[in-house]
């Protein structure tokens, strides 16, 4: 059997579980045993268990995920001087946590691979130290099947871009093909992409071409890298805060409309957003 799971708890470690869950785990790992006869014994563990009480399932969710609970998925590279900030949206999600009180729960969950150990550092500790009231998640973004279940286990998709190397946004089509509304920022291709009816674009803005000129100047005479050329113009790019902050708890407020603008996306609405998007390339290079 699994030994992790199957091992009696110090008495300890049952207290603190205590004192911080709300509601009694019950039958919870560990092994159960039936024994009919002197020489006949059968043994169980106890995960994914279901309990009836008072004629109603009980079962406990993975991830500490409660009944009412929203989880914000990204899935991206995990780069935040070649993707996105994440400090925003950690801002953003920490705001919407203290708006909602303790009745409802914010999860964020980052589904990609971190560039290096810096982005990692980033991403971890700028959520434990920005948003101390909202779980942070991540899963391999390398794995498939891991993949598949973020989309399918998510509430809202969350693609906060402030970086000028994103030019499109095939994840947030993704998302929404997968039956999630979607907040973006309204950056390049995604203003496109997502409309009113399917997800929320949180306005952004940026200094004038001026205030970057000496990065062009040294980038064009390639003094300066690629990555730290367009990290410099995302710290010239501002999201509105107060706007991401209302879209979350619009959202996260209503299951009904999540689930009104992902039916909708789901039913065809992505690829009629991809043709829109295409056309709207096309006719700019003059290839209609």
């Amino acid at each position: 059997p699994g030994g992790s799971i199957t091992g009696a708890p110090k008495r300890r470690a049952v207290e603190i579980i205590a004192e911080l869950e709300s509601h009694a785990r019950g039958a919870y790992c560990g092994s159960l045993f039936v024994m009919a006869n002197v020489d006949w014994l059968q043994s169980s563990i106890a995960i994914r268990t279901l309990e009836v009480r008072h004629k109603a399932l009980h079962c406990w969710g993975g991830g500490g995920l409660g009944p009412n609970d929203v989880l914000v998925l990204t899935l991206s590279r995990l780069a935040p001087y070649g993707k996105f900030d994440p400090y925003p949206l950690f801002l953003a999600l920490q705001a919407a946590q203290q708006q909602l009180g303790t009745g409802q729960r914010l999860h964020y969950l980052t589904c990609g691979i971190y560039l290096d150990e810096h982005s990692q550092t980033v991403f971890e500790t700028g959520a434990a130290s920005l948003m101390p009231d909202v779980a942070y998640h991540h899963l391999d973004g390398s794995d498939a099947a891991l993949r598949h279940q973020a989309l399918s286990g998510a509430d809202i998709f969350a693609f906060p871009i402030d970086n000028v190397q994103e030019t499109f946004g095939l994840a947030p089509i993704e998302a929404m093909t997968a039956g999630l509304p979607v907040i973006v920022s309204d950056w390049d291709g995604m203003r496109d992409t997502v409309t009113p009816d399917v997800g929320i674009a949180v306005p952004s803005r940026g200094l004038s071409a001026r205030h970057s000129y000496g990065e062009g100047v040294a980038y064009a005479f390639e003094f300066l890298p690629y990555h730290k050329y367009t990290n410099t113009l995302s710290a010239l790019t501002e999201l509105d805060l107060g706007a991401l902050v209302q879209a979350i708890l619009a959202l996260a407020r209503n299951p009904g409309l999540r689930q009104k603008w992902g039916r909708r996306a789901r039913r065809g609405r992505a690829a009629c957003m991809i043709g829109r998007q295409l056309s709207h390339i096309c006719s700019i290079f003059g290839l209609n």
